[in-house]
């Protein structure tokens, strides 16, 4: 018998929540929710792309120089920015389906991302929170 791992479990409970967000139809108009966790979800590929090219480039310096030390300081600069954009995320309750959607579009790329399950784990919980109505032990109190 095969164990799932901790993060095939986390893509199992998203692609769960996404199926879950297109069989549920909200009526509220399209919204600002949408519009900001678009522009989230796009800095975030931003991000992912800085990062691997900043990355190759450090490789291409001697372990110890100056100049790979500056590029890993820029890296963790756009970890730092990742980690808060994926808190902004998890935040937003969307009101729209298209909302939710693009809440879940943020997951998934979160869970793409191998270097921070924890990350994941938290806009995931999040999503489910919002597609359920309550929250989850992770984010906080459960409510009756």
């Amino acid at each position: 018998m095969m164990v799932a791992s901790r993060r095939d479990l986390l893509k199992a409970g998203a692609m769960s929540a996404l199926v879950g967000v297109a069989a549920v139809a909200l009526t509220a108009p399209a919204g600002a929710d949408e519009t900001t966790l678009t522009a989230i979800h796009a800095e975030l590929v931003e991000i992912d792309v800085a990062q691997d090219r900043l990355r190759d480039v450090a490789d291409t310096y001697p372990n110890g120089s100056a100049e790979r030390e500056a590029l890993w300081e820029e890296v963790y600069v756009y970890t730092h920015r990742y980690h808060e954009l994926i808190a902004q995320a998890a935040a937003l309750r969307p009101t729209t389906n298209a909302g939710m959607v693009m809440k879940a579009r943020i997951a998934m790329h979160s869970l793409r991302n191998e270097s921070d399950t924890e990350c994941a784990q938290h806009v995931v919980w999040s999503l489910l929170r919002d597609f359920v109505g309550e929250e989850t032990p992770f984010l906080g109190v459960r409510q009756s």
